[in-house]
């Protein structure tokens, strides 16, 4: 009996609030959720590891609201402290969790008694710990995951009790997990529960790379990518959406400048713009465009890479990539959220190759998040090795002169007398023959546990300025 409740969310939350997800269609819990909610709403610390578009957010917001509608409203000053604390990295995502509670919660929840916060207003007000906190991409706000250096002792220090209160309960998800930040927080919170569903990535999404040997290139190759997409039915539907990831404010402005540019010259709606450089009220408007599929086509940094939910999203386009798998991750993340088909088409250049083998052949440690994931269809066992001719693979010795001869478009490239084609969940693509994939030891993209070069790690002002308002 139990196991057939657990098909749907009754039994697991109150009744009010299975009405409220069956409402917006949400009635089977995914497999993480089946898991980690019963321990969640038992009063239990968790930490949840699961592949993005899992549902990480109703862990979390599940049983805080459901604390919330079971307890009355405290008696203390709601203007001194907050009952539930949800920390998310960055004000986007901040005010999306506030959207999903407010559609949950069968009556209005006081903003004081759940308060969704970055970790540098939180820190600002100086209230005292709540009762229960759930910090999303944890791994980024508690471990600088995402580059972003943030005060993390005096983080932790704020969620002590004080005055022989009870610690508070602790909820943590992210959809990556080094070796070295799981034990991070396994040292910081002891009591939790460690639940990890193997697959960083979904088997419903394509990867494609393509070499650009100049700079000069990259504009021009990716409105050559764009024309492309925009001739598949799939990708160029009404209401389907691409997100351009870029690696810095300064590059996003350039190309959507570029972008702009175009549209204007062909007639075509103009894209727009989310980046540390913009408004807070721009960088909403340009989500909440996306959102109402309005905007067809977002010119975006990592500010949008983490928890970012936009359902049209179809395409991920790395125009740079980011600066180590874990990046990747969350940028295609993006797209083939909840079962449904996406894809994401890389820029590589010379200085990017080393990444690019990370990402394509695997060239890491086995038993790693991306090392279990399931992010790319493979052949039958008997046609795992590589062709003579095969214009989807790219060997460890290959040089970017070799990854240019075999540049992976998505218009041009074919397998020849490659891997056998295997069913595909994107209308008339066979993955197996389109897009070479072979060998899944080496196919499978991996997060190394040796921490990667990088940029002199950047301070929280510094990236987020502007988004705290």
């Amino acid at each position: 009996m139990l196991r057939s409740l657990r098909r749907t969310f009754t039994g697991l939350v109150r009744p009010d609030l299975a009405a409220a997800l069956a409402r917006q269609s949400i009635t089977s819990p995914t497999s993480i959720q089946r898991e980690a909610l019963p321990l969640a709403m038992a009063g239990a610390d968790v930490l949840v590891n699961a592949s993005t578009g899992s549902g990480k957010t109703l862990i979390f917001l599940l049983p805080l609201l459901q604390r919330l509608l079971e307890q009355p409203a405290s008696s203390i000053d709601l203007h001194a402290t907050a009952e539930c604390l949800v920390l998310v990295p960055t004000a986007e995502l901040a005010q999306q969790v506030r959207d999903v509670a407010a559609a949950l919660a069968p009556e209005p929840v006081n903003a004081a008694r759940l308060l969704i916060a970055t970790p540098e207003l939180w820190l600002g007000l100086r209230r005292p710990a709540p009762a229960a906190v759930a910090i999303d991409e944890a791994d980024a706000i508690l471990c600088a995951a995402d580059g972003v250096v943030r005060d993390a002792d005096a983080l932790l220090h704020s969620l002590l009790p004080v005055d022989g209160a009870p610690p508070p309960q602790v909820l943590l998800t992210t959809a990556t997990l080094r070796d070295a930040h799981a034990a991070r927080l396994a040292a910081a919170f002891p009591a939790a529960h460690s639940l990890s569903h193997a697959g960083a990535l979904a088997r419903t999404l394509q990867q494609t790379f393509q070499y650009v040997p100049r700079e000069s290139d990259k504009t021009a190759r990716l409105l050559d990518l764009l024309d492309a997409a925009a001739a598949e039915p799939w990708l160029a539907d009404a209401g389907a959406a691409t997100m351009v990831f870029c690696s810095g404010d300064d590059e996003a402005e350039a190309v959507h400048a570029r972008l702009a540019a175009h549209a204007a010259e062909t007639g075509a709606p103009p894209p727009a713009l989310l980046s540390g450089g913009a408004s807070a009220d721009a960088r909403a408007a340009a989500l909440r465009g996306v959102a109402a599929g309005e905007t067809a086509l977002l010119v975006c940094t990592d500010l949008a890479a983490r928890g970012i939910d936009l359902p049209s999203v179809r395409h991920v386009v790395m125009y740079d990539l980011p600066r180590d798998a874990t990046g990747f991750i969350h940028r295609a993340g993006r797209t083939a959220r909840v079962g449904a088909a996406g894809r994401v088409s890389c820029l590589v250049q010379e200085h990017e190759i080393d990444l690019y083998r990370q990402l394509y052949e695997g060239e890491a440690l086995p038993g790693t998040a991306l090392g279990l994931s399931s992010g790319r269809q493979v052949a039958p066992a008997a046609a795992r090795a590589p062709p003579a001719k095969n214009y989807g693979w790219v060997s460890r010795a290959d040089s970017a002169h070799a990854l240019a001869e075999r540049s992976m478009a998505v218009d041009s490239r074919r397998v020849e007398g490659g891997a056998a084609a295997v069913p595909s969940p994107i209308p008339g693509a066979a993955m197996g023959a389109e897009f070479g994939w072979a060998d899944p030891h080496r196919c499978i993209p991996r997060v190394p546990e040796t921490e990667p070069k990088r940029r002199k790690p950047r301070t929280a002002a510094e990236i987020h300025q502007g988004l705290v308002d």
